[in-house]
Parts: C-alpha cells; sequence; structure tokens
C-alpha cells in the first residue's frame, strides 16, 4: 500500500516538474516566425540565422532593442518608425 502510494506521488511530482519546465521554455525561449523566410526564430535572437532578415531595430527615444513588429516600444511608448537601423 505504501509502495503504491509513492509511486503515484512519484509520477504526479515528475508530472508537474515538466509541465514547469514547459512553462518556464515558452516565457524564455518564446519563438516566432522570420518575416523574411517563415522559419521559426527565438525572440532573443537580433538576426534570422537561416536568412540574415534583421529581427530587432533600436528605439530612436531610450535605444532599447525592439522587435521589428512592434508599433510601439515596450520599453519607452515612443512610436516605431518603419526603417530599421
Amino acid at each position: 500500500m505504501i509502495l503504491l502510494l509513492l509511486i503515484i506521488l512519484g509520477l504526479l511530482i515528475w508530472r508537474l516538474s515538466g509541465e514547469l519546465s514547459w512553462s518556464r521554455k515558452t516565457i524564455d525561449e518564446a519563438e516566432y516566425s522570420c518575416a523574411g523566410c517563415g522559419k521559426q526564430v527565438n525572440q532573443a535572437w537580433g538576426v534570422c540565422p537561416y536568412c540574415q532578415e534583421r529581427l530587432t531595430r533600436t528605439c530612436s527615444a531610450c535605444h532599447q532593442k525592439t522587435h521589428l513588429g512592434h508599433r510601439y516600444c515596450p520599453y519607452c511608448g515612443q512610436q516605431s518608425r518603419q526603417e530599421t537601423r
């Protein structure tokens, strides 16, 4: 009886640890598609490793890196320009 309880407890812990690591990955290593080639790229990357398309620009107001798809800088709220730097 105790052995069965330990096995069930172990399975629950294993299942929860898998869900936590998956949710951490989606937050830290979120991926999206490159506008140039359509392949999946990490949001932290500045350039697509497949087609060399720029993925980020520098905000003219606060000089933080922002993604090309953002209409406004997420750090200072400045409206993004269409050109890239």
